[in-house]
């Protein structure tokens, strides 16, 4: 038995909204919410507990790069891959401008 509450259909898989038992059908695996017919495992950017904090804005430019050429991209991986970001002024200050009126 299908029991869908609150879901959106998309590309004939259900996404959760709300609360979702699907025990059989096409879309019977899992992943964050978005069920897929494919059966495919997680993808390589899904899951946040494995970041590492980039040591650099440079490092973070080309890990976000890394991420968004995937088909597969979770948004909570890429906030935490972000916000695990250190700043640092010396790394910024080339792209900061002086504005008088400011």
């Amino acid at each position: 038995m299908e029991v869908i509450s609150h879901a959106q259909v998309y590309n004939n898989c259900y996404i959760q909204e709300e609360l979702m038992d699907i025990s059989s059908g096409p879309c019977s695996s899992s992943i964050n919410g978005i069920t897929s017919s494919t059966g495919k495992p997680p993808a390589k950017y899904s899951d946040p507990s494995t970041i590492e904090p980039p040591a650099s804005l440079h490092e973070l430019i080309t890990r976000l790069h890394e991420v968004f050429e995937s088909d597969d991209i979770s948004v909570e991986y890429v906030q935490k891959l972000m916000t695990s970001y250190k700043s640092n002024r010396k790394e910024w200050k080339k792209y900061a401008k002086f504005d008088q009126f400011r």
